[in-house]
């Protein structure tokens, strides 16, 4: 029962964290973040995207660190976590805490579009119809963008409309 406490406050706090402009709303506290930290080192994939999301952000009381934050997602990446995943594509994308490699970050997202998440069918789709780190290709594009816009994506709806419902 302690456990699900636990991720349920951890939930909040990753949702304060991801809404713009309250990333100063709540702080971990210095036991929090030890147990987070734990749970992470023992290979918990949640807690260390988490960690991840925590480092690439800032806040929360945590200093933003990139580098940190890819090891985190690298971590969690490593077991399959498609989130994770998608976050490494991004950072690869922004040259954030790696050098910037859009060929590195169309392959992570490749990963976690093959398991169905939206954002990285939408930044894969966006890749293929630009033909950014992938051979130009409109028809994978679509066929990612309508994925995406199925799963209720709205920049994916609007593009996928925009460009590929004609």
């Amino acid at each position: 029962m302690k456990k699900i406490v636990f991720y349920l406050y951890i939930v909040m706090l990753l949702t304060l964290l991801t809404q713009a402009g309250n990333t100063q709303a709540a702080e971990l506290s210095a036991s929090d973040l030890a147990k987070i930290q734990k749970a992470a080192e023992q290979g918990d994939a949640d807690m260390q995207y988490f960690l991840g999301t925590v480092y690439g952000k800032g806040g929360l009381g945590v200093p933003q660190d990139h580098t940190k934050a890819m090891y985190w997602y690298t971590k969690a990446a490593e077991t399959g976590y498609a989130m994770a995943q998608c976050a490494i594509g991004l950072a690869y994308a922004n040259g954030n805490g790696v050098p910037k490699d859009i060929f590195e970050a169309t392959k992570w997202w490749k990963k976690a579009a093959d398991q169905g998440l939206p954002a990285a069918q939408l930044y894969l789709g966006v890749s293929y119809m630009s033909g950014q780190g992938v051979i130009r290709d409109q028809q994978k594009a679509c066929v990612l963008l309508r994925a995406a816009a199925e799963q209720g994506s709205k920049d994916a709806i609007g593009l996928y409309n925009e460009t590929c419902a004609k």
